[in-house]
């Protein structure tokens, strides 16, 4: 018997791309070794992946591009549409700072990236995408769900953000609220660059800072450490800004404030928002006082952001906020 072999149309890779096979014929790649089907329309036909590109899943993953709340991944070759419970892998090019990044694919439109939640699909948090990490998401009909991330309530606190600052007129803690988490804290540790400020702070709901005269009400009560009583005190039920402990901090580099701040369900729409505390701090003689706060914004919509300043100048240090389930 006479052996008889069969070749079909063969190129490089740019060469098939060049092509346009017709229906039905089969053409070989012989960079990838891979076969391709024509249909008579589509330059180089359809590729056929062969046993590497399933190892590799080249087809379906990619290092992602642009920012970390624009994501865009080009792959090859590049799909036709958006198409349900499409798979897409990706390595995330930054952190997101948005409660609502975007995941784009050749140029075929955004798509919102969100994750498994308590109740269902929700929006991530800030930070739930981190650089450098390997994401799988699957393409819903709308949205691409996070494979890689399944929101389980905490067993305990969660650092949301670690926020260190040196010289600025505020610090802002913007999207961090989320579903996931009924109540907040934050950690202060700072020092101002003006001598005799106070540590403020505001909140904002639907689209800027709450700075009208009467958005806040606030009893701080204090004393001088070593000594009983309540001492200092300071109040106002009508205020432009929170004010955290005593009104009097010193510059020094042995002066400043620490405190501890937290927040019960700031994302709840039935009541005013009410926070409390405590905290140290010494003043421009370097005098240590100790206090309580707490603290109120008169209105019952919900929190998007909390901002600390001083009352007067920059300030420098770290502040952490730690979410609890």
């Amino acid at each position: 018997m006479t052996a008889t072999q069969t070749k079909l149309r063969r190129g490089t890779a740019a060469q098939v791309a060049a092509m346009t096979p017709v229906e039905g014929e089969m053409i070989i790649n012989t960079t990838d070794d891979r076969p391709h089907i024509g249909d008579g329309s589509r330059p180089g036909g359809f590729e056929i992946p062969n046993f590497r590109d399933v190892q590799y899943q080249n087809f379906i993953a990619a290092d992602g591009g642009g920012t970390g709340d624009a994501v865009e991944v080009t792959l090859v070759p590049e799909p036709l549409a958006w198409t349900k419970y499409m798979r897409i892998v990706w390595e995330q090019p930054a952190d997101n700072t948005v409660t609502a990044p975007t995941l784009e694919i050749d140029g075929l439109g955004a798509k919102t990236i969100k994750k498994k939640g308590i109740a269902g699909k929700t929006a991530l948090a800030v930070g739930d995408l981190q650089a450098g990490v390997i994401y799988c998401g699957i393409y819903d009909g709308t949205d691409v769900q996070l494979e890689t991330v399944d929101l389980t309530p905490p067993s305990g606190s969660v650092l949301l953000k670690k926020e260190i600052f040196s010289g600025v007129a505020q610090v802002d803690f913007d999207g961090y609220f989320s579903s996931a988490y009924h109540s907040y804290h934050w950690e202060l540790d700072i020092l101002p660059a003006t001598d005799n400020v106070s540590l403020q702070m505001l909140t904002k709901a639907v689209s800027g800072y709450d700075v009208a005269a009467a958005s806040y009400a606030y009893d701080s009560q204090g004393d001088t450490l070593g000594t009983t009583g309540t001492g200092d005190a300071d109040n106002s039920s009508s205020a432009t800004a929170m004010i955290l402990g005593t009104t009097n901090i010193g510059n020094a580099a042995n002066e400043g404030i620490q405190a501890t701040i937290s927040i019960i369900n700031p994302l709840g729409t039935a009541r005013q928002k009410i926070f409390e505390g405590s905290g140290n701090s010494l003043n421009p003689s370097s005098v240590k006082k100790r206090w309580k706060f707490n603290g109120a914004r008169l209105a019952t919509a919900a929190l998007s952001a909390v901002r600390f300043k001083a009352s007067s100048g920059n300030i420098s240090g770290v502040i952490r906020m730690f979410g609890h389930p």
